[in-house]
């Protein structure tokens, strides 16, 4: 799995859990609300700086936006990475847990 997918399913689930839309983290992050976007749908990479930042204003550790996940999760994190880049994200919520 390519490590920008992984960091795509992290900062969705995370951003999604704390309930905070993301122009709220884009805000608190100091980047724009697009490129936060295009982060989520694995579409850009992140700098160090960026992940720094995006950790900090989702109150977690770098690590845990590049933590890959359990074996038994992969399918269910490429699914929703192939539906968020298609733009099928209705059945990803605060409450879906895509990566332990």
């Amino acid at each position: 799995m390519d490590l920008r997918e992984v960091f795509a399913a992290n900062l969705r689930r995370l951003r999604n859990a704390r309930g905070v839309s993301q122009d709220e983290l884009a805000y608190e992050a100091n980047v724009s609300r697009s490129y936060l976007s295009q982060l989520e749908k694995g579409t850009f990479y992140a700098s160090l700086n960026v992940v720094g930042r995006l950790s900090e204003a989702l109150g977690v550790e770098p690590a845990e936006l590049l933590k890959m996940p359990h074996t038994g999760q992969k399918s269910m994190v490429i699914r929703a990475v192939v539906n968020l880049v298609h733009g099928q994200h209705q059945g990803i919520n605060s409450s879906t847990r895509l990566i332990g």
